[in-house]
C-alpha cells in the first residue's frame, strides 16, 4: 500500500510551525516583547510631546533609540552568535524593566525631564540591537528552513496582535491614569517577557571561534557587500524602516495636531495599523513556502508607500483609520517576506551576521522618526509621511522590481511547495 504526503488541513495549514514546542516558547516571548515594545513606543512619544510640546523632540528622542540600535547593531549580532541567545534576551529584558520602573518613579514624583527620556531611549536602542538578532536566530534554530516563512508569519501575527492590545491599553491608561501608570505597566511586561524561554530545550549551534570577534564582523560585512541581492535587500530594509515604519513615530503628532482626536484617537490609529497587519499576516500563513516571495515583496512595498502618501493627505479620522489598516497590512506582509528571504539567502556560516545587519537596520525606524520630526517642524508631519511614501514606491519600482527574476532564481533551491513540512 503506497503512502502519500498529506497536506495540513484546518488550523494546521495556517500554523504548521506551532506544533514545535520550542517555537511555541519563542512565540510566547515574542508576544510579551511585542506588547511591551508597542506600549513603550506610544507612551514614550506621548511623554516627550507632553514635556516639550514639540514634534522635533519627539523625533529626536526616537532618533536616539535608533542611534543606540544602529551603533551597537553589528556587535549585537555577534553576541547573539557567541553567547546564549536565551540568556541575552533574559538579561536585557530585566534591565529594561528596571529602567522603566525608575522612569515611573520620576514621572509619579514630577521630576521627569527631557534628558531622562533621551537617555532611556538611547539605552533602549542598545537593548533592541541585542534582542532582535537573538529572537531571529532562535526562530531559525527551532523550525529550520522548511517552516521558516510560516514561523515568521506566525511571529508577525503575535507582534501585530500585541501592538493592537498595546495601543488600546496605553491609550486608555494615559487617558484615565496618566503616563506614570503606563510606564509601570510597560516595565512589568518587559520583566515577564523572557519567562517562557526558561524551559527552552534547543541547543545553540557552536560557531568557529578561530577568528577574533572584530575579524568576524569585517568578514560578515564583506560578504554582505559582495552579494548584489543581499545589498539590495539590506538597503530596502534601511529605506523601509527610515521612511515607512517611522510614520508610527509621528502618529502622536497626527492624532493631536492634525486629526484632533487626542490619546484615545492615537490608540485607535495604532490599533487599526496593527489589526490590518494581523489580518494580512494571518492570510500569509496559509500560503506555505510559496515561490513568488520576491514578487510579493515588491508588491507590498509599493502598496505601503502608496498607503503612506494617501494617509498623509487625509484630513478625516475615519479615512485615516482605514488607511492605517492598509499600511499595516502592507508593512506586515513586507516584514514577514523580507525576514524569510534574508534567512534563506546567506550561507549557513554567515547567517547570524547577516541577521545581525538586518536587525541593525531596524534602528533606522527611530532614526527616521528623528528625520521626520525635523521635517515636521520645518514643514508639517503629513508632508514628512508623504515624502517617505513616495521614496518607498520609487525604490520598489525603480530598483527592487528589476531584480525579481534574479531573486526568484536564487530562492528556488529553498522552495518546498507541495512537500510535507
Amino acid at each position: 500500500m503506497s503512502t502519500r504526503t498529506r497536506r495540513p488541513i484546518g488550523l494546521a495549514r495556517f500554523f504548521n510551525a506551532l506544533p514545535i514546542r520550542d517555537f511555541r516558547l519563542v512565540w510566547l516571548t515574542t508576544s510579551f516583547t511585542s506588547l511591551a515594545m508597542g506600549m513603550d513606543l506610544v507612551v514614550q512619544g506621548w511623554l516627550v510631546l507632553t514635556i516639550t510640546d514639540s514634534p522635533f523632540w519627539v523625533g529626536v528622542t526616537s532618533g536616539l533609540r535608533g542611534v543606540g540600535h544602529i551603533g551597537f547593531g553589528a556587535f549585537g549580532g555577534l553576541l547573539a552568535d557567541r553567547f546564549s541567545r536565551r540568556n541575552l534576551i533574559g538579561g536585557v529584558q530585566v534591565i529594561r524593566g528596571c529602567l522603566l520602573l525608575a522612569i515611573t518613579l520620576l514621572v509619579v514624583t514630577g521630576q521627569v525631564t527631557l534628558w531622562h527620556a533621551l537617555v532611556v531611549a538611547l539605552l533602549q536602542g542598545v537593548g533592541d540591537s541585542v534582542v532582535a538578532p537573538c529572537h531571529t536566530g532562535l526562530t531559525y534554530d527551532t523550525v529550520g528552513p522548511k517552516r521558516i516563512l510560516n514561523a515568521n508569519a506566525t511571529l508577525q501575527l503575535a507582534f501585530h496582535l500585541a501592538f493592537v492590545l498595546a495601543s488600546l491599553l496605553v491609550g486608555a491608561l494615559i487617558n484615565f491614569y496618566g503616563v506614570g501608570a503606563s510606564y509601570m505597566a510597560v516595565a512589568i511586561v518587559y520583566l515577564l517577557s523572557p519567562v517562557p524561554l526558561i524551559s527552552l530545550r534547543i541547543r545553540q549551534v557552536a560557531h568557529d571561534e578561530s577568528l577574533h570577534m572584530w575579524d568576524k564582523l569585517i568578514e560578515g560585512l564583506r560578504y554582505a557587500a559582495s552579494d548584489k541581492l543581499l545589498r539590495t535587500l539590506l538597503l530596502l530594509s534601511i529605506l523601509a524602516e527610515t521612511f515607512g515604519f517611522s510614520y508610527f513615530i509621528m502618529l502622536p503628532v497626527i492624532a493631536r495636531d492634525v486629526l484632533d482626536v487626542g490619546a484615545l484617537g492615537l490608540g485607535y490609529l495604532v490599533a487599526a495599523n496593527s489589526l490590518g497587519a494581523f489580518l494580512a499576516t494571518f492570510a500569509l500563513t496559509a500560503l506555505g513556502d510559496f515561490k513568488a516571495k520576491w514578487l510579493l515583496l515588491v508588491s507590498v512595498t509599493v502598496s505601503a508607500g502608496a498607503g503612506l502618501f494617501f494617509f498623509s493627505i487625509s484630513p478625516w479620522f475615519s479615512t485615516s483609520l482605514v488607511l492605517a489598516a492598509i499600511i499595516g497590512a502592507a508593512l506586515g506582509l513586507y516584514d514577514a517576506c523580507l525576514a524569510t528571504i534574508l534567512q534563506l539567502l546567506p550561507l549557513d556560516r554567515f547567517r547570524g551576521r547577516i541577521l545581525g545587519l538586518y536587525g541593525m537596520t531596524w534602528g533606522f525606524t527611530p532614526l527616521g522618526g528623528s528625520i521626520a520630526g525635523v521635517v515636521a517642524t520645518a514643514v508639517s508631519a503629513p508632508f514628512a509621511i508623504g515624502v517617505g511614501g513616495v521614496i518607498l514606491v520609487g525604490y520598489a519600482v525603480g530598483i527592487l522590481s528589476r531584480k525579481t527574476r534574479a531573486g526568484t532564481n536564487a530562492l528556488s533551491p529553498f522552495s518546498t511547495s507541495n512537500k510535507s513540512p
